[in-house]
């Protein structure tokens, strides 16, 4: 429903935004207030879908937090994805050439 919603209200906003811009183009004294108007509601109806959006995603990676196993994903990092022989992003060690 809120999907809806803010798709509806996103439609209109681009909707009196580009009226705006053809007011613009055409040199009417009222493309300013339009394009003012369009910018206030697109602040309006942005936020309320935003924000909400924006804390659920925050509070998903905290509470994902960190890996138990420091080292983990740094190993997965150098694995090379590219399915070829003889051939590693590692960094060679001590001894290795």
């Amino acid at each position: 429903m809120i999907a809806a919603v803010g798709g509806i209200l996103t439609i209109a906003v681009v909707a009196l935004a580009f009226a705006g811009a053809v007011l613009t183009l055409t040199g009417a004294p009222s493309a300013r207030s339009i394009l003012i108007a369009a910018a206030l509601a697109g602040l309006l109806t942005a936020m309320p879908l935003w924000i909400p959006a924006g804390v659920v995603i925050g509070a998903a990676a905290l509470i994902l937090g960190n890996s138990s196993e420091p080292n983990a994903l740094v190993e997965h990092s150098r694995r090379n994805l590219i399915p070829t022989t003889g051939v590693t992003t590692r960094a060679p060690r001590q001894g290795e050439t």
